[in-house]
């Protein structure tokens, strides 16, 4: 699987999920049982903005390596926020 791929998957998952925080919150809230709007919303627009990041790298000719290592460390804080969150009982 090329790197392309991988980002425009990666930009694909981001906007769909993103859309829906910002679009459906309050059936995301009820699926992860919290009322936290502003929560949702923020890491819906994040989400956007880095989708569309990552998009647009995905079209370049020759993908930057230090954009890959800023999409990686961006996943990286996501999943480590998204543990902090829950182990603080936001969500």
């Amino acid at each position: 699987m090329s790197l392309t791929l991988l980002l425009r998957i990666n930009s694909a998952s981001c906007l769909i999920l993103g859309a829906l925080m910002l679009l459906q919150t309050d059936a995301v809230n009820a699926l992860i049982g919290t009322h936290k709007t502003m929560l949702i919303h923020s890491v819906g627009i994040i989400l956007v903005v880095n989708g569309a990041l990552l998009l647009v790298a995905s079209l370049r000719d020759q993908v930057q390596t230090h954009e890959v290592l800023f999409f990686v460390m961006g996943d990286y804080g996501w999943t480590l926020l998204t543990v902090v969150l829950i182990s603080a009982g936001w969500v």
